[in-house]
């Protein structure tokens, strides 16, 4: 039996929302690995919009306090979620940043810190994965070898 109702998809879609936010693209993803059909889907997708119950700025601002937390930089953040149909806004940015009381420059002095026995190459090549840029990474070295 193939789901067919906008009604299914709602509930599908909510159950799947109860877990933790999604991003319209991947809850469409989601919905559709569940059979349901594209028209469908997309009149599910601007009925919770509508409601509230789906945010793409909600989803953004939780993706990006998770992978700040998780300490990400925001070279990997910004690629991170451009790779799944999302633009970050920097302002968006800047205000999980603010909201953690943090800075990519703090990170990367944490890291420092954590991480002090490391060769200064592995470090920077580490905190540059992690999507740091690279003058930021090298100031903070500077910083921590003057004192």
């Amino acid at each position: 039996m193939q789901p067919e109702t906008v009604e299914d998809c709602l509930r599908a879609a909510r159950n799947l929302l109860s877990i933790r936010e999604h991003s319209k693209w991947e809850l469409a993803r989601k919905l559709s690995q569940r059979r349901f059909s594209k028209a469908v889907i997309a009149e599910s997708l601007n009925a919770l919009e509508e409601e509230g119950s789906l945010s793409e700025t909600r989803y953004l601002r939780e993706k990006v306090r998770s992978l700040i937390l998780k300490n990400y930089g925001p070279s990997y953040i910004e690629l991170y979620l451009k790779e799944r149909g999302l633009q970050l806004p920097q302002s968006l940015l800047m205000e999980v940043y603010d909201q953690l009381d943090l800075s990519p420059e703090q990170q990367i002095k944490n890291f420092l810190e954590r991480n002090s026995s490391l060769d200064t190459q592995k470090v920077e090549a580490r905190l540059w994965r992690r999507g740091f840029k690279m003058e930021h990474i090298r100031n903070s070295l500077k910083d921590l070898e003057a004192f």
